[in-house]
């Protein structure tokens, strides 16, 4: 379906993207050209990747430090667990502010949280493996957390497991339209023995929708969640969880250890969860749709980092060690640096946490159907899950043919430096007044051209196969406002684009009922 592959081409060692010539100046960060791939495998397996002389220096600094510490304290005996805790997360920070001054200039800091498919996987130490004959591997959550260094503000980005992207890499075999989902990419990768690994094709796939280079990934089960709030969560009458405030009546169908569903209840309003009821709320879907299940997850997230922050678990050296050695085991990560530590005490100290962004690719994002869209006709067998199947609008467009997701690019990076911008696009559904030949067949001279422009201007329609009147008083071109005049963006363009072959009527003065959910309609006389 989609018009653009991207592939992976090895060029002196290294595996680059191939996307063509189109440059976009207007993108920043621009998203990378490349991506180095080892030509073998790499040992994922976490690491302080320090080198000899950095480990080094840090064992004097931090033997200074921590005598220094003694010093301050006097008798730890008699000193607080609180206070030791505290000057020695000052120890750790100010020991790799020193070991490395010279903290990363770059503005966006990217972290890429995946969760795996918890029934039939175990994590052999390397990689995620299933231990079962129908284990499947696939990444049921994507979310790519960025931070802003310079507004100080924390992003979320969520992807839907089943958005499609066309790779061309030979040892993907993408034969079926069903493997093109994105949460097929880790299990296909490793499968199939590429020479880049299965978190290597995540993150080079989800940097090409987003545009922010991923410095750090984690890929762990899902029930590596009940887990973490069972040792950072709030007590409860005996139970550790976490404050969940629903947005409505949620009754659901939640997946058991036995391949089956257990009846869940959510009322709407702030609830307790314990641990388990916890992942029931982010993994339900049924009644509901994959893109309010992604919402759901930014919510648990966010509360907790809000419970680790708020217990000051990261500048407690002691617990993040105890937390380092009960997850390491259980979840495939990238390495850390000293510089890594650096960001991440800068990061704990500076970002607002009150404030998140939360941005969910979904039909919706930036109005119905304006940037991306589930295909609701196609050819039997193009696709398999219809309800969730997303493609960019953009896809087939004169703009976008050798990138069909750069529209989306630039608009998450829109809502990223300012989050309170309102979506400019606008759900357009363009219909004839009479059919040809029992068809919706759009001739009119005068609609062909303003398409074309409208198109440059990056303002796309969906043509529908339905015929609808048109006022007999107006022009060739009739628009209709349903949007409540929320879309004068949108009108106005298209009243510039048309000119004097364009009239603009409010939707309440239609001829006809709007058929598809559309905020703006154009009718045009063939």
């Amino acid at each position: 379906m989609l018009s653009k592959k991207i592939s992976l081409t090895q060029r002196s060692g290294k595996f680059e993207i191939d996307e063509g010539s189109q440059e976009e100046p207007d993108m920043a960060p621009a998203r990378a050209k490349s991506i180095a791939f080892p030509n073998q495998k790499a040992k994922k397996k976490s690491n302080i990747n320090w080198t000899n002389w950095s480990v080094s220096f840090v064992m004097i600094i931090l033997v200074a430090s921590l005598s220094y510490l003694v010093l301050s304290i006097g008798n730890l005996k008699d000193a607080s667990a609180d206070s030791i805790s505290n000057v020695a997360g000052q120890v750790v920070s100010r020991s790799a502010e020193l070991v490395n001054p010279n903290v990363s200039e770059k503005r966006y800091y990217s972290v890429l949280v995946m969760g795996i498919d918890t029934r039939g996987v175990e994590f052999d130490g390397d990689e995620f493996v299933p231990d079962k004959w129908d284990g499947t591997r696939k990444i049921d959550v994507i979310m790519q957390i960025v931070y802003d260094r310079e507004t100080k503000r924390v992003n979320f980005i969520s992807i839907p497991r089943d958005t499609s992207i066309t790779a061309e890499e030979e040892c993907m075999h993408q034969e079926r339209e069903d493997q093109k989902y994105i949460n097929r990419f880790y299990d296909m990768a490793e499968k199939n023995n590429c020479p880049f690994s299965g978190s290597d094709a995540m993150k080079k796939y989800v940097t090409y929708i987003t545009g922010y280079e991923i410095d750090h990934y984690v890929i762990t089960t899902l029930d590596t969640f009940v887990e973490l709030i069972n040792i950072v969560g709030e007590d409860s009458g005996g139970e550790k969880g976490v404050w969940i405030d629903s947005p409505r009546n949620i009754g659901d169908y939640c997946p058991n250890d036995w391949y089956g569903y257990d009846y869940v209840y959510f009322p709407q309003g702030r609830q307790f969860l314990n641990a388990k009821e916890a992942l029931c709320y982010v993994r339900v879907r049924k009644t509901s749709s994959d893109f309010d299940r992604n919402r759901r997850q930014q919510q648990l997230i966010t509360e907790i980092m809000h419970l680790i922050t708020n217990n000051s678990t990261l500048t407690n050296p002691i617990k993040l060690l105890d937390l380092y050695n009960h997850f390491n085991s259980k979840m495939e990560m990238s390495s850390i640096s000293l510089q890594d530590i650096t960001m991440g005490l800068e990061i704990m100290r500076e970002a607002d946490l009150t404030n998140i962004n939360k941005i969910v690719l979904d039909d919706q994002f930036g109005g119905q159907n304006a940037y991306l869209t589930k295909p609701l006709y196609s050819k039997p067998g193009t696709h398999t899950r219809s309800g969730y199947y997303l493609i960019p609008t953009a896809w087939d467009k004169s703009c976008c043919s050798n990138d069909e997701w750069k529209l989306v690019r630039q608009y998450i990076q829109e809502l990223i430096q300012n989050p309170d911008a309102k979506p400019k696009q606008a759900a357009i559904y363009t219909y004839v007044n009479a059919y040809t030949g029992g068809k919706a067949v759009f001739n009119n001279p005068a609609y062909r051209a303003f398409k074309a422009r409208a198109e440059n201007e990056a303002l796309f329609f969906s043509e529908s196969k339905y015929a609808l009147q048109t006022r007999a008083d107006g022009p060739d071109i009739q628009i209709y406002d349903f949007s409540n005049g929320e879309k004068q963006w949108a009108i106005g363009r298209l009243v510039e684009l048309g000119g004097s072959n364009v009239e603009v009527y409010s939707g309440s003065e239609a001829p006809f009922k709007r058929l598809n959910k559309e905020e703006i309609a154009i009718v045009v006389r063939n």
